[in-house]
């Protein structure tokens, strides 16, 4: 075969993957971040939410008005300015999107509370929690098609509280397209996920994406690599809290917390060649893990982060901690691990040089 033939045959298969930065090469000069989100690219309300829009968290069929020990709210919509303001949750009627979630509540409930939004406020930003993920009884199960379909072209943010199953990202994705997306935050429990690159591509705009409390079994090669817009790739947000709780409370609690599995997946989204594209993705984009500061997407009263992200291991000093000193400490949302040690709560924090610590690519697997 000759040298020309063989190079375009090469091209082709570039153009036909569509991988033509791979990130198995050397690497090139890191890119500058997106630009600032603006305003004028949000096509939603941004003045505060009107009564009507506030008292949907107290319809007759949500549970969201037991949440929290807050006070039944019936006579919402009727209610004096001053029965208004000694309400609990009155400081909510400030904001300018919508909090759409309730602990517990069932799929019927979601689906008619994202009709009656859709009726009374077509126009407004929409923030979607989902707190319940069940895999036995489909009717207890939130995360579906009909439920974010009559807002859908309204959600900001998809956050799922807690985890039933490895595969929540895959069941994000079935909620179909979400294009107005900004944030994707997932909560508790959600140990050893399978994330596929497919899973955001319904969210082709988001700007950040949070993992807490979350640990990774499997991630596919080139997952965010088509979102153009992310500024902000969080995946061990309070990980380090987690690993700290295993030490100081081991025999207390049971350490399912953060099982055996999920301690083993983190060290390896360090330090494992099965890894590696990721870690050399960070090093193209390095500003995904870099220190910001509060309000990386704002929108009126919405604002993410609320507080400022420190840079991988800065202002950390664990080294003399004890455990227990440890347990109380801010742990930062990007881990620093050292390779070259063991892994445990003492090397989450090893410093600014380590991060996501592979040599820039071509390792030797």
């Amino acid at each position: 075969m000759s040298l020309s033939l063989l190079l375009v045959l090469l091209l082709a298969a570039s153009s036909v993957t569509g991988f033509t930065d791979d990130l198995e090469t050397e690497c090139a000069v890191p890119p500058p971040p997106p630009s600032t989100f603006s305003h004028s690219d949000f096509p939603f309300r941004t003045d505060t939410l009107t009564r009507e829009e506030f008292c949907v968290r107290f319809m007759k069929d949500t549970d969201c008005n037991q949440e929290w020990e807050a006070p039944d709210f019936p006579n919402c919509l009727n209610a004096s300015e001053a029965e208004f303001q000694r309400h609990p949750y009155a400081s909510m009627a400030k904001w300018t999107f919508v909090e759409f979630g309730c602990a517990e509540e069932t799929r019927d409930r979601m689906k008619t509370r994202a009709e009656t939004f859709r009726r009374i406020s077509p126009r407004r930003a929409i923030s979607i929690a989902f707190y319940a993920d069940s895999e036995d009884r489909e009717e207890f199960d939130p995360i579906n098609f009909d439920v974010v379909d009559p807002v859908r072209n309204q959600v900001i943010q998809v956050a799922v509280m807690r985890c039933a199953t490895v595969h929540t990202t895959e069941k994000t994705y079935k909620l179909g397209d979400l294009p107005q997306a900004l944030l994707y935050f997932l909560g508790l429990h959600c140990h050893n996920l399978v994330i596929k690159k497919a899973h955001f591509s319904r969210m082709p705009g988001l700007r950040q994406i949070q993992l807490m409390s979350a640990t990774i079994g499997e991630l596919e090669p080139y997952t965010f690599t088509d979102l153009p817009d992310l500024r902000s790739l969080i995946l061990e947000d309070k990980i380090g809290n987690s690993l700290v709780a295993r030490v100081q409370y081991a025999g207390y609690f049971d350490t399912s917390l953060l099982p055996d599995t999920a301690v083993e997946n983190v060290r390896r989204l360090h330090c494992d060649c099965s890894f590696a594209w990721f870690r050399n993705f960070l090093k193209k984009k390095p500003y995904l893990i870099a220190a910001k500061k509060k309000g990386v997407v704002t929108m009126g009263t919405y604002i993410k982060p609320s507080k400022d992200v420190l840079s991988p291991g800065a202002f950390r000093n664990i080294s003399t901690m004890t455990a227990r000193e440890a347990t109380t400490m801010d742990w930062n949302p990007v881990l620093s691990v050292d390779c070259a040690h063991e892994f445990n709560w003492r090397n989450t924090q090893a410093g600014d040089q380590f991060a996501y610590n592979t040599s820039c690519y071509n390792l030797n697997c």
